[in-house]
C-alpha cells in the first residue's frame, strides 16, 4: 500500500520530481593573480629608458616631477594651516562666549531720576 499523499503520488507518475532543500551553492572565489616580479636593476633601467624618452621629446623630467611634488607639499601645508585657523578661530570664539558670562551682570532697573521741582 502506498502511505504517500495523493498528490505526491501523482506527481511521480507524471516524472515530476519533488523539491529538495539543496544547501546553497558556495560561489567560486578567483586566485588573485601574482604580479610579476620585478628587480631593482630592471627597474632603475626602466626607469633610466622612460627618462631618455622624456627628454628626446622636449620635456624634463626631473623638474617635472619637483614641480609636481611641490604642489603637493603645498597644497598639504595649505589644508594643514586652514586646519589650524579655524581651529583658533573655534577658540577664540568659545573663549569671548567665558568671558562674556563672566563679566555679564544682570541688567539693573534704572531709578527714575528725581523731579525738579519748579521754581518760583
Amino acid at each position: 500500500m502506498n502511505n504517500k499523499p495523493k498528490h505526491l503520488a501523482d506527481d511521480e507518475d507524471k516524472g515530476v520530481e519533488p523539491v529538495v532543500n539543496a544547501p546553497p551553492a558556495k560561489p567560486e572565489v578567483p586566485k588573485k593573480a601574482q604580479a610579476p616580479s620585478l628587480t631593482s636593476q630592471e627597474f632603475s633601467e626602466s626607469l633610466d629608458k622612460l627618462f631618455a624618452r622624456a627628454r628626446e621629446a622636449g620635456v624634463r623630467p626631473l623638474q617635472v616631477m619637483a614641480t609636481s611634488y611641490a604642489k603637493q607639499g603645498l597644497a598639504l601645508l595649505d589644508g594643514f594651516f586652514a586646519a589650524l585657523e579655524e581651529g583658533t578661530e573655534k577658540k577664540k570664539a568659545a573663549v569671548k562666549k567665558v568671558i562674556a558670562k563672566k563679566t555679564a551682570t544682570k541688567p539693573v532697573a534704572k531709578k527714575a531720576a528725581p523731579k525738579k521741582k519748579p521754581t518760583p
